[in-house]
């Protein structure tokens, strides 16, 4: 069985979207979840977001994680220009509620909204 060059429909569209001059698209929120603490998602949040960033894409992070690690990482970075938003709220309905109302005021100002999220199951994740 020989393996296959050629790229599979989903990359194909990841592809366009990422092409500059492609056109305006509706902007790509990035969840990043796991039931489970401590497998990375602040680390990847912000790598992902300070990527996205470099490549020139309006970029907020929203750092729905009660450790907030993924603000304090990214404030410790002096040159970028990314929006990043830490949910204050410590109940589960409020904070479902303001990541939601957030989403909504945040899509048609920037082009990629990264959030991470705590490692625990519940209405926000």
């Amino acid at each position: 069985m020989r393996a296959t060059t050629q790229p599979c429909s989903h990359t194909f569209y990841l592809a366009s979207l990422l092409t500059p001059g492609y056109g305006r698209f509706m902007s790509c929120v990035i969840a990043l979840v796991n039931t489970k603490g401590g497998v990375g998602k602040s680390f990847l949040a912000t790598s992902m977001a300070v990527w996205l960033f470099d490549q020139g894409y309006k970029t907020a992070l929203v750092d729905a994680d009660d450790q907030q690690t993924s603000s304090k990482w990214l404030s410790g970075i002096a040159d970028h220009s990314i929006e990043i938003k830490v949910l204050e709220e410590k109940s589960e309905e409020k904070r479902a509620d303001e990541l939601r109302k957030l989403i909504n005021n945040y899509r048609d100002e920037f082009d990629f909204i990264v959030i991470d999220t705590k490692g625990a199951a519940g209405l926000s994740t």
